[in-house]
């Protein structure tokens, strides 16, 4: 009798147990269900068209890391602008994937007006900045995702942090931005969201001091906390904590991949060799046009690293990859600068501009009425027209055999150029 008491406590207790464990799954089972419910509701975006890529082709993201728009000083809105585009490559065959940071000073076309890459997404959302990564380095993007900031700390937050060894001191305060930057160089650091925005952002210190290159400097920033990022998603205590940092984050992001997608290459990515991980930024030049920084990319520089993504060089367009050659003598250049508006004091811009840049032969003059600027080149030059129209800002450029008054360029400013003063 006692031992069918016993036997039955026993059942009643694996009956009990069973029952348990079946809740928890249909709980846990209900919980991801409406996890994905909710993914799927804020994915997916109509706003790119989605480009599928070709079975066992390499496909390509870009990712796109928002600003917070806000108020210029002279009181101007701005819209948000990508503040980090990367581009990032998966191979299946090789089962790799290819980082390439693309600097967001990035010189391109923008509606027939130059300007930095990072503002293709101010103007028309996640559409140009696809367009105008995808001119500029031959390939085409299959998939988007773009994060604001809030999106970006709620990540890092949520899965305890990034631990980083801190490169070289930053002391850094700008109350304007409310960014604050304190870090002493060989610190190892856990940086949660305040602090990683802070170090992904940090350019100069206070007393001037700080990275040669200021956004290639960034770069290298950016692309050590992605590294740390991917090494603390192998712990297996984050990655259950994944499911609710997707939750509370995925309001801030936009994409055109759908939930299952999305959820799949996250998931890849995660269980992947971080070996199989290379990294990148593309080479080029960094110039200033009236105190603004440019970078110039350069496609003979960048050879290696686009024939690694499969691109053929000669998909390319001219005005986005030049073939960029470093003989060209600025100071000796014969250049006339027309003013071809009613407005006072625009050829005197561009001659201090260019001498900024390194062009010392320069004469001013008055011209006829013109809408558009443009500039007449002797042919001799032809091969350094895309240095030039950066240079000049303008994107009008007419190639003769001999110039009016042994001018090596003349250029003629219109009321377009008024806008840049």
């Amino acid at each position: 009798m006692g031992k069918e008491l016993k036997k039955k406590r026993a059942n009643l207790f694996l009956m009990a147990f069973l029952l348990l464990i079946l809740l928890c799954l249909g709980n846990l089972v209900g919980y991801y269900y409406s996890l994905f419910l909710y993914i799927e509701k804020n994915t997916g975006s109509k706003e790119v068209v989605l480009n599928k890529p070709e079975q066992g082709q390499p496909i390509n993201f870009l990712l796109l890391g928002l600003d917070n728009g806000g108020i210029e000083p002279d009181c101007e809105q701005v819209e948000k602008r990508s503040d980090v585009l990367l581009l990032l490559q998966y191979n299946p065959l090789k089962n790799k994937v290819n980082l390439v940071s693309i600097p967001r000073d990035t010189w391109i076309t923008l509606k027939g007006k130059k300007d930095r890459i990072n503002g293709a997404y101010a103007i028309g959302g996640a559409g140009y900045s696809i367009s105008a990564v995808e001119e500029l380095l031959g390939l085409k993007i299959n998939y988007y995702i773009s994060m604001d900031l809030e999106g970006f700390k709620n990540i890092v937050e949520g899965i305890g942090g990034v631990n980083i060894t801190i490169p070289r001191n930053m002391n850094y305060d700008n109350e304007l931005e409310n960014l604050h930057v304190s870090f002493k160089r060989g610190e190892e650091l856990c940086l949660k969201g305040e602090s990683s925005e802070a170090f992904i952002k940090w350019r100069k210190n206070d007393d001037g001091t700080g990275f040669a290159v200021e956004e290639l400097g960034r770069i290298s920033n950016q692309q050590l906390l992605i590294k740390a990022f991917l090494e603390k998603l192998n712990s297996p205590a984050v990655i259950l904590k994944l499911p609710n940092t997707i939750k509370t984050s995925i309001q801030h992001i936009k994409t055109n991949l759908d939930a299952k997608t999305l959820l799949k290459y996250c998931s890849l990515f995660i269980r992947m060799n971080k070996g199989s991980f290379n990294y990148y930024a593309l080479k080029g030049e960094t110039t200033y046009t009236s105190n603004i920084s440019y970078f110039l990319y350069q496609e003979e520089k960048n050879a290696e690293l686009l024939a690694e993504l499969g691109v053929d060089a000669t998909n390319i367009k001219d005005s986005n990859a030049p073939v960029y050659s470093n003989t060209l003598n600025k100071k000796n250049l014969r250049i006339k600068i027309l003013n071809c508006t009613d407005k006072d004091g625009a050829a005197k811009t561009c001659g201090e501009n260019l001498r900024k840049l390194g062009y010392n032969n320069i004469t001013l003059g008055n011209g006829g009425n013109l809408d558009k600027s443009r500039f007449i080149l002797l042919d001799k030059y032809d091969k350094y027209s895309y240095i030039l129209k950066n240079d000049f800002a303008i994107d009008a450029v007419e190639t003769v055999m001999k110039n009016e008054g042994n001018f090596d360029i003349i250029i003629m400013l219109g009321y377009d150029y008024l806008k840049l003063m």
